[in-house]
């Protein structure tokens, strides 16, 4: 039977930084490491062992991700994350690029509420960035 290799620098790597976004603590990832593996180590965990504590880190960690803020502010910063200036303004360059060029006539508001249902000004950032993606690839056609 062939012993498994021992955890290599980029599984405790991993393991540390998905541990860190769950926001566990060293004491609660040892503790997790002592239950699953019977193991006080983390660094005598073998491959497959070192595999199955990043997993189990990673659905604490999406966990975490998935709950919604109380707090207030934090539910108001959430919802503030909208699209920046500078985004808006690339945006419009661009419309007016590709007007210019007259194979389409294009206005940002009406492009954007055809993709996303909104307006430009109530997109998220990662929404308004694949809109500005949408429209260079409109612009090199």
């Amino acid at each position: 039977m062939i012993a498994d290799k021992k955890i290599n620098s980029d599984q405790l790597k991993k393991l540390w930084a998905t541990a860190r976004e769950a926001g566990l603590s060293k004491v609660k990832v040892y503790e997790i490491v002592l239950n699953e593996t019977g193991s006080e180590s983390i660094s005598s965990l073998n491959t497959s062992q070192a595999h199955t504590i990043i997993n189990i880190l990673n659905i604490e960690r999406q966990r975490v991700f998935k709950q919604k803020p109380n707090d207030p502010i934090l539910v108001l910063k959430k919802n503030l994350q909208k699209r920046s200036y500078d985004q808006k303004q690339l945006a419009k360059q661009i419309c007016e690029k590709i007007n210019k060029k007259g194979i389409y006539n294009i206005d940002l508001d009406s492009f954007s509420k055809r993709q996303y249902k909104k307006p430009f000004d109530l997109l998220s950032r990662k929404q308004a960035a694949g809109l500005i993606q949408g429209l260079i690839a409109i612009l090199g056609k």
